[in-house]
């Protein structure tokens, strides 16, 4: 009988013991396989997020590319029409392929205009009535600017105090609108539907895809350049004009 019962015993340390053995294999396998995992899963994210760089950076320089070769007057694409990446930025690969377009915008279509801030419109040459309609309750101070011999001069101002749509005529090079007390939207176009207003901004746009999956559109928006910013700290100088 004692020696059934050592046995039994025995047995039970052994059975507990290869219990114990199994749980602390479970164990470390699960614990290397969450480990594994979150290893993979951070390699994934890591080449995931290195293609979205890679993606950013090709778009972004594609666009640097495009808007000065414009600039100069060097229409690699035409406006309105896709063209490969690769006729201004030729360092695209690595498993990426893109297309860019440009486009001249003539209207300002519910432009954000922040309290201080200017937005220029360029009506040289541009004969007829101009529609502006603003939302909010700022008040514009629209300037009719001419550029005489060389110089910037304020030729009138007109204050807008209210929200709504106004009409102005075009007698000058440009208008400068600049919002006081408040920000707004405001929309800037021709009253023609045959006769808009000459370009205010070009829009520059590239898709970029790489490891077929990773894809990035890129817009940017370039305003024409109007006059100097210093503009603003001489225009009450007593004789409202900024020599070039």
């Amino acid at each position: 009988m004692t020696n059934i019962i050592i046995i039994e015993r025995n047995m039970n340390k052994k059975a507990n013991a290869l219990m114990i053995t199994l749980l602390a294999i479970s164990i470390v396998s699960i614990i290397i396989l969450a480990l594994t995992t979150r290893v993979i899963k951070n390699m994934r994210q890591t080449g995931e997020k290195e293609r979205n760089e890679m993606a950013q950076t090709y778009a972004s320089g594609a666009l640097n590319g495009l808007s000065a070769k414009i600039q100069t007057g060097d229409f690699v694409c035409e406006e309105g029409e896709w063209c490969n990446i690769t006729k201004v930025y030729g360092g695209i690969g690595d498993g990426c392929s893109g297309e860019m377009m440009w486009q001249g915008k003539t209207e300002f279509s519910l432009y954000s205009l922040k309290k201080d801030s200017v937005l220029e419109v360029n009506v040289e040459g541009f004969t007829g009535d101009i529609n502006i309609t603003i939302t909010g309750t700022p008040t514009l101070v629209i300037s009719a600017i001419g550029n005489p011999l060389g110089e910037y001069e304020v030729l009138g101002e007109t204050l807008f105090e209210a929200s709504g749509s106004y009409s102005v005529t075009a007698v000058t090079d440009l208008l400068r609108i600049k919002a006081l007390k408040a920000d707004t939207q405001i929309t800037v176009k021709s009253a023609s539907a045959t006769t808009p207003l000459p370009v205010q901004m070009n829009v520059y746009i590239a898709d970029v895809t790489c490891a077929n999956v990773n894809t990035r559109n890129v817009r940017t928006e370039y305003l024409n350049a109007g006059v100097p910013s210093i503009f603003d700290f001489v225009i009450y100088n007593g004789k409202d004009n900024l020599v070039k």
